[in-house]
């Protein structure tokens, strides 16, 4: 938060939220969507995703990797993108 702060970019960081608070009802999001939420990222609830996301075709908790995922588990997230790709052909 001091970084944010002291360089002066602190309305920046604040944005997505006070966007949220003036246009709740945004049109949901149709086109398929898949979603991999790492081990430290769990606070996102699935029921959270499928209201956003109108078209919500994959899903996936691994039970490894941090919140620098695609760093640290690059073999699982490529074949996370290759189950969700599958599906689409």
């Amino acid at each position: 938060m001091t970084l944010y702060w002291v360089t002066n970019c602190i309305g920046t960081s604040l944005r997505p939220y006070r966007d949220d608070r003036l246009t709740p009802h945004l049109p949901m999001v149709a086109v398929p969507a898949g979603i991999t939420v790492s081990v430290e990222d769990t606070g996102l609830p699935r029921s959270f995703a499928e209201r956003t996301y109108a078209n919500l075709t994959h899903w996936h908790e691994p039970r490894v990797g941090g919140h620098f995922f695609a760093q640290e588990e690059p073999d699982l997230l490529a074949a996370d993108l290759r189950a969700f790709f599958s599906a689409l052909r």
